[in-house]
């Protein structure tokens, strides 16, 4: 009995000190098993709070630099879906499921941190959000063996790594050198709210979301000397030293940016000392210092209005934590009946409305869900009204459909954004400024149908008076009349510049960039040159669209009555019932998806131009005067993309048995492959 009562006491005494040497960690309310943090531990809660609602809406996303100068070739992640920006920065889904609280889209390239924006949307809406995307700039290094302290922005911020805390993205522990890339987001900056990441919306440690006003997020990045991501091993901390600014109170709850819900999770509290405040981060992308609001509205619908009650649309609105402009909140974007939403808000605000002639501000109390607040305009702004209706070529209406009207020359331009009704006719409303109405203003229009798929024309319009009624017809495709096919659907909104350039071996001239690229290659895997992927002999109808619809259902004619790209498990994996070896032949051959003038090249014109590189591979095609990338492909079984910047695949017109010829693009080697004609592939165009 003594034995067993001294070996009794002995694992009491070894429990209690594994107990006292555990640290200490904030607790879920809702599982009280206190753990330590980890990513894994925040999405669990996350789990539980995040509503999951979804909904189907439009969606402009645009993305701007420090600078204000719109940002080509960005990446966008919204829902399931991707696209690239356009060379205005833009990038339009027409039809997204996305949460209808917490919608998040990510916006990243190359040489910037990731961009990310996380907002509530509106149900039948023109739906817009706005990232400012941060330049990385010069790395800090260290030793992952023996970590290391680094100093930022003129020694107001550091970061301390403990040794051997550092592992790649398999979770291997790294032991090199590695590259530190931190940008400080001030909230006194006039950017703030537009790059800091993801909403002022944190998961507080009583585990409810809760409204934040923030003082100061930091932004860190960590990667090899390849590019390669690296992260704090599980269980490993660094040491963060941020600056106590303006009225920052004395002890400060600390938060860490959650990735996969766009929220923040709050990490402890730190206590201020002399004007800095330190803390541990488990993990990095970003940390944020803010209080918690406590006296917000859950949901609050705002409608701004002129003085006349007319709904100011379209407009990008700077919302304040408080009635004095000091802490700003979020950036948001009336739709085209000037409404929008915030979550989580103080119930006193400021509203900053941006004009293109002046900014306002107003003030207001938040004391219902509903709120209108009327904006004092100036007698330099004008509310301008066009009204008409959509057609489509031979007359038919486009109902329910969004569109907008763009000025080409004015800057900043004038935009009209709406929808149409059942019948096509739409009423939209913009506020301009310091035009002549002794002049034509030239004006794109743009009409968004299914599966991201646009239509383009260009019009001219007078700013006479108050109001002008204007019918759009959309029977052109695009700004350069009938350069492109007629019915060609574009993937961006704007067409592929037709640029030509002059074989030096064979004397062909050919288009330099792929169908779809928003601009000539500057690397090899450079996304902005990717371009469209086609299934073999089918026109632009939009199912080459990187995002567009699967169907299974095969086409029986050369033209499918849709857009979606066709999938199949059967032999010979070709989109029509039954081949046909006569499409794409020639310039005026059937579906010839390039511009007037232009063709699908053969194999053996592709061919002259490979025997000519100096290097049969990858790095060849690229330094060749075509500068082909790896643009990867489509998979004609499930519609799923492969292998984008690893791979890259080209059509030929050249049928054989039944597929056809491709070119197969690879690190090591480029060969001749025979495809079958269900996949997606990139085209190149050569001049008849």
């Amino acid at each position: 009995m003594k034995k067993e009562t001294h070996l009794i006491l002995l694992l009491i005494a070894f429990m209690w000190t594994l107990n006292s040497c555990k640290k200490d960690v904030p607790t879920d309310n809702d599982n009280q098993n206190t753990t330590t943090p980890t990513i894994k531990w925040e999405n669990e809660r996350l789990s539980k709070k995040i509503p999951t609602t979804q909904t189907t809406v439009f969606l402009n996303v645009m993305v701007e630099d420090e600078e204000g100068k719109s940002i080509p070739g960005v990446k966008i992640t919204a829902g399931d879906q991707s696209m690239l920006t356009d060379q205005n920065g833009n990038c339009f889904f027409s039809n997204i499921s996305i949460n209808k609280d917490f919608a998040m889209v990510i916006a990243q390239k190359n040489g910037y941190f990731k961009g990310i924006r996380t907002f509530p949307v509106t149900d039948g809406a023109y739906n817009t959000a706005s990232i400012t995307l941060m330049r990385k700039g010069n790395p800090l290094e260290f030793s992952a063996k023996e970590g290391g302290m680094m100093s930022f922005e003129n020694n107001t911020i550091k970061v301390t790594f403990p040794p051997n805390a550092i592992v790649d993205a398999t979770g291997k522990p790294y032991y090199e050198k590695v590259q530190i890339f931190t940008r400080y987001i001030d909230p006194q900056s006039d950017h703030f709210s537009s790059i800091m990441p993801g909403t002022l919306v944190g998961l507080t440690e009583n585990n409810t979301l809760a409204g934040m006003i923030s003082y100061g997020m930091l932004n860190v990045e960590l990667s090899d000397f390849s590019g390669n991501p690296l992260q704090l091993a599980e269980g490993s901390f660094a040491s963060i030293s941020m600056p106590a600014i303006f009225d920052a109170p004395e002890v400060m709850p600390y938060w860490h940016f959650n990735e996969k819900y766009g929220v923040w999770v709050q990490a402890g509290n730190t206590r201020k000392k002399e004007n800095t405040y330190e803390f541990e981060a488990y993990s990095f992308s970003a940390w944020n210092l803010d209080i918690i609001v406590d006296d917000g509205e859950e949901d609050v619908i705002v409608d701004m209005e002129d003085e006349k009650k007319i709904g100011l649309p379209n407009r990008k609105v700077q919302v304040f934590s408080d009635g004095n402009f000091t802490h700003k909140s979020v950036v948001v974007h009336t739709d085209e009946n000037g409404r929008f939403r915030v979550l989580l808000v103080p119930r006193q605000l400021g509203f900053r409305l941006f004009g293109r002639c002046e900014n306002i501000d107003k003030t207001s109390t938040v004391t219902a869900p509903m709120i209108t607040v009327q904006m004092p305009l100036s007698n330099k702004t004008q509310m301008y009204t066009i009204r008409g209706m959509l057609n489509d070529c031979d007359n038919i209406p486009l109902s329910n459909a969004h569109f907008f009207l763009q000025s080409i020359e004015a800057n900043p331009p004038i935009q009209f954004i709406g929808k149409t009704d059942m019948q096509g006719t739409f009423n939209v409303t913009e506020m301009v400024c310091d035009i002549d109405p002794l002049k034509s203003q030239k004006m794109i229009a743009q009409v968004f149908g299914q599966g991201n798929t646009f239509k383009r024309d260009t019009l001219e319009i007078r700013f006479t008076g108050s109001s002008k009624e204007r019918n759009i017809d959309f029977c052109k495709t695009n700004q350069q009349g009938d350069t492109y096919p007629t019915g060609t659907v574009h993937c961006s909104p704007t067409p592929t510049a037709i640029v030509e350039i002059v074989s030096p071996t064979t004397g062909k001239v050919w288009m330099d960039r792929n169908l779809g690229a928003l601009g000539v290659a500057t690397t090899s895997n450079d996304t902005q040159a990717f371009g469209d992927l086609y299934q073999w002999g089918r026109r632009a109808d939009g199912h080459q669209c990187r995002n567009s619809r699967n169907i299974t259902t095969l086409s029986i004619t050369d033209n499918p009555t849709h857009g979606d790209f066709i999938t199949t498990l059967d032999q010979p994996n070709d989109w029509r019932t039954t081949p046909n070896d006569n499409l794409w032949q020639g310039i005026s051959g059937i579906n010839n998806p390039c511009p007037s003038g232009f063709r699908v090249p053969t194999e053996i014109e592709f061919d002259m131009e490979v025997n000519a590189w100096e290097s049969k591979d990858e790095k060849g095609a690229f330094e060749s005067i075509l500068k082909l990338t790896m643009a990867g492909g489509r998979n004609s079984t499930n519609g799923a993309i492969s292998a984008p910047g690893s791979l890259g695949r080209y059509w030929t017109s050249s049928p054989f048995e039944s597929g056809a010829r491709t070119l197969a693009l690879e690190s090591s080697r480029a060969s001749w492959l025979n495809a079958v004609r269900g996949t997606g592939r990139s085209v190149r165009c050569i001049k008849n």
